[in-house]
């Protein structure tokens, strides 16, 4: 399959830096710790777009030594069992809040998507960190402590991903939780980006576990493909090519080949 090259502003424009962002960046970089943007924000620079609620992913530095770092700021420890801070950060009149976690390792313990046990370890290597999270375009980081202009870590190959239009699983990890098939629909809808069938077929394979998922989950990321889909047929027609659309919306899967009348649609 050839997929259309798209053109990615975000390789030759600098990673927006702001002023709480620089100040979090270099306390804790005066602590020993190296910090990397993660996530979406990053996806969302790449693709033109502005890169809002920015994650910070804390390298070689245990979470005691982080939190004593952040002290200075406003810590809420409410993913602290999972080596995460919520850093918020005030610069004059300048104001953001961070997600700052430890990278870590997701092992699963049970079925749906809350069974599994995290193990956060501040000496993990940024490729075996980004191999749990969900599709390559999502696991490109921004390696906030280099100079100017800041490196990209792409061990992934996202880049190439997004340049292509793919939705691509990182890694076996993919498997251990069936929310990631709503998510690769509402992406495929807010991108118009297909599914590389192995993707395709690992989503399949999650289908069974889609019912232990919350209605609430369900719903946000149903929502996603709905409001913030620009084109939300193509997420539908993921839904469709692995079976999500019959196991949770077969009264949507019942409408398929049902004709309409041609001078309304």
């Amino acid at each position: 399959m050839t997929h259309a090259i798209h053109v990615l502003p975000g390789l030759t424009q600098p990673f927006a830096v702001a002023a709480p962002l620089r100040l979090l960046v270099d306390t804790i970089a005066a602590a020993g710790g190296r910090c990397v943007a993660v996530g979406g924000s990053v996806r969302d620079h790449l693709m033109g777009k502005p890169a809002k609620d920015i994650d910070v992913e804390v390298y070689e530095l245990a979470l005691p030594a982080l939190e004593k770092a952040c002290a200075r700021f406003e810590v809420h420890a409410v993913g602290r069992a999972f080596g995460v801070l919520k850093v918020s950060v005030t610069v004059g009149d300048d104001h953001e809040t961070f997600d700052v976690a430890l990278p870590r390792s997701e092992s699963k313990n049970g079925a749906g998507h809350k069974g599994f046990i995290v193990a956060s370890d501040p000496h993990m290597n940024p490729k075996d960190a980004a191999a749990r999270r969900d599709f390559t375009i999502n696991a490109i980081g921004v390696d906030l402590s280099g100079p100017a202009p800041l490196a990209l870590v792409d061990p992934w190959q996202g880049v190439a991903d997004l340049q292509r239009g793919v939705l691509r699983h990182v890694s076996p990890a993919f498997d251990e939780d069936p929310l990631r098939v709503l998510r690769a629909a509402q992406f495929a809808a807010r991108f118009s980006f297909e599914l590389a069938p192995q993707t395709i077929e690992r989503c399949r394979t999650l289908v069974a576990e889609l019912h232990t998922l919350p209605v609430e989950r369900v719903w946000t990321e149903l929502a996603k493909l709905l409001v913030k889909g620009v084109w939300p047929s193509v997420g539908l027609q993921v839904l469709q090519k692995t079976g999500a659309l019959a196991a949770l919306f077969p009264e949507l899967q019942a409408l398929r080949g049902c004709e309409q009348e041609p001078e309304w649609h």
